[in-house]
């Protein structure tokens, strides 16, 4: 039969083609063609394109007399020899026999519309069999000859209530019937339910009181004195949370204690607010000399009001929260004269300084 050998090596240098792992005799190699170049490298019938030696073994190797122009190491050349190997048939008399135990698909139970029975089908070689049909309710006598292998065992009923224990249902839609389920435990896996709005409409319109929807889905407008004097009276003592409070035209009192409103909502009109900030009670003035290297300028202090910085000079102070501060790693630069006040955000954090040449700074504190 004729082959292509996809395996091999060329030298253009010696025009060597090695057939690796192939072992053929001259007589069976047929042609040798660069595909790439559209050129014949061997022709068994050309003696212009044919070997001029040939070595035979584990991996065959032929000198061509070819040109070589054009072609590398990894030049693309298709193969073609003749395994001398004729066609083989392999005839298959019969199929092994089928041992041990076959398990068939058997389909759902469906009604025979032709004569109310019930008919089991089985699955037997990509063809419906019918196994066996009943009339009755109850499947229990439903048995098949042994040639089926199918076995129903237990009692199957059509048309009865769940047994008791756990069992399992699909899906169940409620429509307009009546659907009562008791105790037990069985277990529906999805019930889609029609039910109807409820309209929710006080009858009594008037006075303090709190609508109830009884287990029929009808609304009751409860104003009992109970009800209006748990809805009247006022918070508990101790920690209560409102969620949001709006002041109209009213006048509401907070007096002291610790409840807690989460949000409020004034409508302040005709009147003037003043508001003061936090005041400190003590107040702390230092000095800071310092040459180039980073020293703290403050410590921290939780609930600091105040820090501001006067420059007296002569040279350039940088100033930075937290542990270093350099000339070139600054949070402000004060010249001689300036003023610098700290942001509220960070009063409370340790602050370094660095002159850049020696110079003396003014530090106030009030917390």
């Amino acid at each position: 039969m004729k082959q292509i050998w996809p395996n091999y090596s060329y030298s253009p240098s010696t025009n060597v083609l090695t057939l690796t792992g192939l072992n053929i005799d001259r007589d069976q190699l047929l042609l040798v063609t660069a595909a790439d170049r559209g050129r014949i490298m061997y022709n068994f019938a050309d003696s212009s394109v044919t070997a001029s030696a040939f070595t035979s073994g584990a991996n065959t190797a032929l000198t061509l007399v070819a040109t070589t122009a054009g072609l590398t190491t990894t030049a693309s050349l298709v193969i073609y020899y003749d395994d001398q190997l004729a066609s083989t048939t392999v005839t298959v008399s019969s199929l092994p026999a089928i041992s041990g135990t076959v398990t068939a698909n058997v389909g759902n139970f469906q009604n025979d519309i032709l004569g109310g029975y019930v008919s089991i089908v089985e699955i037997f070689q990509n063809e419906p069999v019918l196994v066996a049909r009943d009339n009755s309710n109850d499947l229990t006598s439903l048995k098949t000859d042994a040639s089926k292998n199918l076995l129903i065992s237990g009692t199957v009923t059509i048309g009865s209530a769940l047994p008791a224990g756990t069992n399992r249902i699909g899906v169940v839609t409620i429509g307009a019937g009546t659907v009562t389920i008791g105790a037990g435990t069985a277990q529906i896996g999805s019930v889609t339910a029609n039910i109807p709005l409820v309209n929710i409409q006080p009858t009594v319109t008037t006075g303090l009181g709190v609508i109830l929807l009884t287990d029929e889905g009808k609304s009751v407008f409860d104003n009992s004195s109970s009800i209006k004097s748990t809805l009247t009276t006022a918070l508990p003592t101790g920690t209560n949370r409102i969620g949001v409070v709006t002041i109209g035209g009213g006048t509401v009192t907070i007096g002291a204690g610790t409840s807690q409103i989460g949000s409020v909502t004034a409508s302040i009109s005709n009147s003037v607010v003043t508001f003061y900030p936090l005041q400190g009670t003590s107040v702390s003035a230092t000095n800071f000399t310092s040459t180039t290297a980073s020293t703290t300028l403050v410590s921290a202090v939780d609930g600091r009001e105040v820090l501001t910085v006067f420059n007296e000079g002569a040279g350039n102070l940088h100033i930075s929260p937290g542990a270093t501060c350099t000339t070139v790693a600054y949070q402000v630069r004060l010249s001689a004269g300036d003023y610098w006040e700290c942001p509220a955000g960070q009063l409370s954090l340790a602050h370094t300084a660095v002159f850049a040449t020696a110079g003396t700074a003014r530090i106030c504190q009030v917390s």
